[in-house]
Formats: C-alpha cells, structure tokens, sequence
C-alpha cells in the first residue's frame, strides 16, 4: 500500500514537472506540499485532503492556473470519499479558487465537475471494498458452519452411540468392579466429549447453512445396531437429515430398545416415539434448529401426550 501511494506521489511530481508548473523556488515548496501527503492519503484520507486543498489553494493565489495543479485534491477527494462534508467544502473551495484565476466555467465548474467525478470514483471503490469484506465473511461463516455440521454429524452421533452401548453394558452386563470402573471412565469421558461438542457447536454456530449430505441408511444400521428399533420407509431428499438427527435424538434421550416410528405423508415427514417415564422434556437442539434455517421448512418438536413427535413440513 505505501508503495502504491509513494508511486501514486511520484506520478503527480512528474505531471507537475512536465507541465511547468515549477517555474521558482516558491513554486517547487506550494507543489511539494501538495504531493508529499498523498503518501498518507489511505492513513489519514481526511487530513491529507485538507492539508493538500490548503496548498492547492495556496498555489492558486501564488499564480498556478493550469488545471493540472489541483490533481493533489482530486485523488484527495477520492481517498477521503466517506467524509462528505470535507469533499464537499474541498471541492466548493477549488472550484471558487480556480474560477478567480480562470473565470466561472472553464475554472470554476470544471473543477467543481473533475472533484464530482474523483468523489464519485471514490464512493465506488468504497462499496466495492465493503462488498469486497462482506463476502470474506460470508465465505468464513460457511467455512465455520461446514466445520460445525460436519462435528455435529460424525463426533456428535458417533458419540451418542457410544455412551448407549457403555451405559446399557454398565446397566445389564455382569462385570467385575475393575470393569465397571473402565466403563464409568468411558461414560464420563463420552459425556465430557458431548459437552465439548456442544460447546464448540454454539461458537461455530452461524446464520448461513451450506448444503450437505446424509448416508442415512448407514446410520440407521449403526443406529439399530446400538439398541433402536425402528423400520424405515422411503424418506424425501429433503428430509433425510432431519430423520437422521430425530433418530439420533431419540437413542440419546430414550435409550436402546426404544421404537421409533417413522411417517411419511403428502405435507410432512413425522419421527414419533414413546417418552420414557423418567425421561426429561426436550427441545429442538443445534442439529433440528440448523436444519430448519437450512431447510426453509417448517419444523415442529414436542410432546404429544405420551409420545414425543419431530415433524418437519414440506419447503
């Protein structure tokens, strides 16, 4: 950047040269003190832009009358584009000046119309900065949320299968005290890892969803492998994630030997199943609510009297 504006500089110094601008000692200090901050001008665009008006008009009442004098507010103008009083008091200063020693429209207005066009130039380069900045975060918030969807859908549920199979061990196999503490040590291990992946599900979590697949067959086999009981019909695309999270809900909260029963109408895909007695009441988590933005489908989760019921309507 600094090399750009040094060269940005330079080029000015050499049109001020070639024009014969520099006619006397004086002239060569007023045209210096118009170039030299262009150095600063994406530093400090507003203090350049007056301290490069106030020599411009200096110049101007030193004798300068060619038009080429007042390039220094131009690519000042353009710099400082976001302060639009300072551009619009540096430009109607120019142009009076120049109209003084060049009369009304070929000093004046002409001025006036370059500083417009300079003005105009830079608020372009703004937004196209900003849109610029804009899509930089766009792209990070779909790196993070591909990051969190991908946490969510292999650590996650390859988690939750393992604490089902340790605690139904635990709660029905014949083990020695040596065993049982090795199991209580995985439990506690898996659970301080499903906190840790919740946890980093909620830092990752962000507003923008990037399209993703689900090998629902594969995980349902793993599903009914860990204890749950359930048939599966021909699921839509669409929902085949939120079939997968809701089966993978219903292992982690009600346990093996739990029957889900999968439903597929014209309107919506419905996953219901019995609410275990000293079961807690849930909500949608991290992977229901993120489907649902992603989805662009209405999606309802809760108790209905002894069953638990996640509907997803059709987008």
């Amino acid at each position: 950047m600094r090399a750009s504006d040094a060269g940005i500089a330079l080029l000015v110094a050499v049109l001020f040269w070639g024009s014969g601008i520099w006619t006397d000692g004086q002239a060569i200090a007023l045209g210096a003190a118009q170039i030299v901050p262009l150095v600063a001008r994406r530093r400090a665009p507003g203090t350049v832009l007056v301290i490069v008006t106030v020599a411009t008009l200096a110049h101007v009442l030193y004798g300068l009358s060619k038009n080429i004098g007042y390039v220094p507010v131009l690519v000042g103008l353009y710099s400082a584009s976001n302060t639009v009083w300072l551009c619009s008091g540096a430009a109607m200063a120019l142009g009076l000046a120049m109209s003084m020693v060049r009369g009304p429209v070929n000093g004046g207005l002409l001025a006036l119309a370059i500083s417009a066009v300079a003005w105009t130039l830079g608020v372009e380069r703004q937004r196209h900065l900003a849109d610029r900045a804009r899509l930089a975060e766009l792209e990070a918030a779909q790196r993070r949320e591909r990051t969190a969807m991908h946490l969510h859908d292999t650590l996650g549920q390859t988690t939750t299968v393992m604490l089902v199979q340790a605690e139904a061990l635990r709660a029905v196999g014949t083990l020695a005290e040596a065993d049982l503490r090795r199991v209580d040590a995985i439990l506690a291990a898996g659970r301080e890892a499903m906190t840790e992946v919740r946890r980093a599900l909620r830092d990752l979590r962000d507003d923008v969803t990037p399209d993703r697949d689900t090998d629902l067959p594969h995980l349902v086999e793993r599903l009914r492998e860990a204890g749950l009981v359930v048939d599966l019909p021909e699921i839509p695309h669409w929902a085949e994630r939120v079939v997968a999270e809701a089966l993978t809900n219903v292992l982690r909260h009600a346990g093996p030997g739990t029957t889900a029963t999968v439903t597929v109408t014209d309107a919506y895909v419905e996953i219901r199943n019995r609410i275990p007695v000293l079961s807690r009441p849930r909500g949608a988590g991290f992977g229901l609510s993120s489907l649902e933005r992603e989805l662009g489908s209405r999606l309802v989760c809760g108790r209905r009297g002894r069953y638990w019921v996640v509907r997803a309507y059709f987008p």
